[in-house]
C-alpha cells in the first residue's frame, strides 16, 4: 500500500509508478538497539519539515505489509518541501529513495504514521539509511532457493 505525500488530494492512497533497479537490505536487526548490533553501522537521521495546509510534503513513503515504510519518491523536487530541505541539507542528511522511516513526530508505523503524514503540517522524520548490498549468485541451471515475497513495483520486499 502507497501513501503519497506528494499531491494534495491525500484522502486516496497514491501510486507513485516508481520502478525500483536497486534492492535493499537493512543490515541491523531492527529487534536490537543500535549499540547492541556488534560491528553495525547505523545510518539514523532526523529531518524537521514544515508546510502550509495546502501544500504536500513532496515525498512518497510507500507501506508494504511487513516491510517497513520507506521514501519511494521525492517529487517535484525544484519546488516541493521535501526538494527544498534536500537543497540545504549535507549530503548524508539529504531524504533519499529507500531511506526507512522509523517515525513522524515520534508516531511509528501501525500507530496512525500515515494519518500524521497525510494531516501533520509539522513533521520530524526519523529516518534510517539502509546499506546498499549487492550480491551475484550464479544458478548454474539450478533453482535459486530463495523464496521472496514481494509486491511487484515496490521499493522493499
Amino acid at each position: 500500500m502507497w501513501s503519497c505525500c506528494a499531491f494534495s488530494a491525500l484522502d486516496n492512497d497514491e501510486e507513485c509508478g516508481i520502478t525500483p533497479n536497486t534492492y535493499m537490505v537493512d543490515v541491523v536487526d531492527d529487534s536490537a538497539a543500535p549499540d547492541e548490533v556488534e560491528g553495525a553501522e547505523v545510518d539514523t537521521y532526523i529531518v524537521n519539515l514544515e508546510r502550509s495546509e495546502d501544500e504536500p510534503w513532496g515525498l512518497c513513503v510507500e507501506f508494504v505489509d511487513g516491510c517497513p515504510p520507506v521514501v519511494s519518491e521525492i517529487v517535484d523536487i525544484e519546488q516541493s518541501i521535501a526538494g527544498a530541505y534536500n537543497k540545504s541539507a549535507s549530503s548524508n542528511k539529504q531524504l533519499r529513495y529507500g531511506d526507512i522511516v522509523l517515525s513522524v513526530n515520534g508516531i511509528t508505523p501501525g500507530h496512525g504514521m500515515r494519518k500524521e503524514l497525510q494531516n501533520g503540517l509539522r513533521g520530524e522524520f526519523k529516518l534510517r539509511r539502509p546499506k546498499m548490498l549487492t550480491i551475484s549468485i550464479p544458478k548454474d541451471g539450478k533453482p535459486l532457493g530463495l523464496k521472496l515475497n514481494y509486491v511487484k513495483g515496490a521499493v522493499t520486499m
